[in-house]
């Protein structure tokens, strides 16, 4: 930390290249020029990470995890023989919703900028099925690949967390200025919750709402739609 914030003084550009099993905390982000984290990534390491920063590829990956803002706001283990864990559904990176982040859950940056806009609107199936889909644009001056995610919303009977991540597509390597169409599924048991007397999960009735972006809080397209109960499913 200390020497990004020396480097910065002296108006010297700084890359941090992170290796590390998980989440960790960035507290020198705003002084660095960028962050290529590769957690655990083997012996091919040094190659990826030349071809990275040399810009010989594009990076594409996004974050599987939340980095915090302080390591007070992580879900702090247990120190006793029993523990209680009350969090429910609302564990994993929904521990971190209101609250400011390091980098947030699905986050990850590339050479170039990317534009959404609308494509087909939700489409109904025989087989309950969903689909939707969206264009994507590289807008900027460098080839590279986006990870769209789609993030869905329960009615707040449902018990669930405000959104959750339930589908997602990669586009190939794009040229600057082209455009690649994304398709996204719903299948009946990502609208399903679980039914305790039946012993299966069931569609759950009312208004779903579903947003599409480059991380869980940079969403750039929303839309919805109504989806009806039926007989609990397999």
């Amino acid at each position: 930390f200390d020497i990004a914030v020396a480097a910065r003084s002296f108006n010297l550009s700084v890359v941090v290249v992170a290796m590390a099993p998980g989440a960790i905390l960035v507290p020198w982000r705003h002084n660095v020029s960028a962050a290529l984290v590769m957690f655990l990534p083997g012996q091919e390491a040094g190659w990826a990470a030349a071809e990275l920063l040399l810009g010989e590829a594009a990076p594409s990956g996004k974050l599987p995890v939340t980095f915090p803002e302080h390591e007070k706001d992580a879900l702090q283990p247990c120190q006793s023989a029993l523990c209680n864990y009350s969090e429910g559904l609302h564990g994993g990176w929904h521990v971190y919703d209101g609250k400011p982040v390091g980098f947030p859950f699905g986050h990850g940056l590339s050479y170039t900028d990317f534009v959404y806009s609308a494509g087909r609107s939700w489409q109904l199936h025989d087989d309950g099925s969903r689909t939707l889909s969206i264009w994507v644009k590289n807008a900027g001056n460098s080839p590279g690949a986006e990870v769209a995610q789609l993030y869905l919303g329960f009615p707040k009977e449902a018990g669930k967390p405000e959104f959750q991540l339930s589908a997602f597509a990669r586009t190939a390597v794009l040229a600057p200025g082209q455009t690649e169409e994304l398709h996204f599924v719903l299948r009946p048991r990502d609208l399903s919750v679980w039914n305790v007397s039946a012993g299966a999960w069931a569609l759950f009735e009312g208004d779903f709402t579903t947003m599409i972006g480059a991380s869980s809080r940079d969403k750039r397209l929303c839309g919805g739609f109504h989806g009806a109960a039926s007989e609990p499913i397999v």
